[in-house]
């Protein structure tokens, strides 16, 4: 079983918009929403719990709704849908949820496994979008060339321009423009599925098709599992996107969930982001720990409320973190405005918490919208 800092060299020349290596003390100082530009696919997930919601590659038409209005969404955020054949040579080790679409990094399986998958010469995989129906303007897509892929009518475009999102759980977005060559086609639902790559090489049209006749889009999509579930949470408060590295072939797992209130997405930071990591080897924890005052019990686990500069963590301007240690699971609530969640609601969050194995994805729960 490959660790996630294993691939890192392999898996830095191919992936455009995946999480960085920030660590947890790093990420907090930076704040609950600051996202660096993504340069790998893996590293990242090994601080999970300093990762907000990973980098998503949006054409400019995600804003504007090309169906009707009253077109249904194919999935909540709560939901995903990609998903390899039984059998393929591909991989999701990481995949992102937000409203109105997915996204899945596809890996190669043997670079996952290999002792030296920084010399294999496998296909690169590709970036995966699958936009609800009504997300997604084909219109440049559809220049491309018409390409079979199994029975699908499918767009092949060697340089079709895009927008990626470098932050969306927040206001605070700059999206960079950029183009690459692309693959995409319409579901039966009316969702559409574009498999992105960075650049062209000789290889990037056939390596795309051949993702894609592994790929499948689930109907119905089905739900998240996450390694922890609030007994309660402040009212008002519901999923706005998420992000999992839960393949089995990976020995670190992770999640980062991000909450808003119902009446609207707040600028800046998301109101609460819960990052969670596999306790064993989280290197970020050894230099955190001796530097937290003592803790709380909260739920049967340590906990620690912080709402000022410490020695291991800053919290965000005008909010608290709260850290918790359940032995197989280092959590941190990250929380940006603590007028809004106070101490009181922070440390009752904590104490209401239910956390399973983040080691062991068998034993995750399903995530409450």
């Amino acid at each position: 079983m490959r660790t996630l800092e294993d691939l890192q060299q392999s898996l830095a020349r191919r992936a455009e918009a995946a999480p960085d290596g920030t660590g947890m003390v790093e990420r907090a100082r930076a704040g609950a929403g600051r996202i660096r530009r993504r340069r790998r696919i893996v590293q990242g997930a090994a601080a999970v719990v300093v990762v907000a919601v990973a980098a998503v590659a949006v054409p400019p038409a995600l804003r504007e709704r090309t169906l009707p209005a009253e077109t249904p969404p194919f999935r909540s955020v709560t939901e995903m849908s990609a998903a390899m054949a039984p059998g393929s040579d591909f991989v999701i080790p990481w995949r992102v949820s937000v409203g109105g679409h997915e996204e899945a990094q596809v890996a190669h399986r043997t670079e996952v496994t290999a002792a030296r998958p920084e010399q294999l010469t496998v296909n690169e995989g590709a970036t995966v979008v699958v936009f609800d129906p009504g997300a997604y303007d084909p219109a440049a897509l559809r220049r491309g060339e018409p390409v079979t892929v199994g029975e699908r009518q499918a767009w092949y475009a060697p340089d079709l321009p895009r927008e990626v999102d470098m932050l969306p759980l927040t206001e605070r977005n700059t999206p960079a423009k950029t183009s690459g060559p692309a693959l995409g086609w319409q579901e039966a639902s009316g969702a559409w599925v574009v498999l992105y790559r960075h650049a062209v090489t000789p290889k990037v049209r056939a390596e795309l098709i051949e993702v894609a006749r592994d790929l499948r889009v689930q109907d119905p999509p089905r739900p998240v599992s996450v390694p922890f579930r609030f007994g309660w949470l402040p009212s008002g408060l519901r999923v706005t996107g998420l992000e999992l590295h839960d393949t089995t072939l990976l020995s670190g797992k992770s999640a980062a969930v991000g909450y808003g209130y119902d009446s609207g997405p707040a600028a800046g930071d998301a109101p609460l982001t819960v990052f969670a990591q596999t306790g064993k080897g989280d290197r970020d924890w050894e230099a955190i720990h001796p530097n937290l005052p003592a803790p709380q019990r909260a739920g049967g686990h340590d906990a620690w409320y912080i709402d000022r500069q410490t020695k291991a963590l800053t919290p965000p301007e005008g909010g608290s973190i709260v850290v918790v240690d359940s032995g197989t699971c280092h959590l941190q609530l990250n929380i940006a405005d603590s007028g809004r969640i106070p101490q009181a609601d922070a440390m009752r969050m904590a104490g209401e918490l239910t956390v399973s194995d983040c080691g062991d994805v068998d034993t995750w729960l399903p995530l409450d919208g």
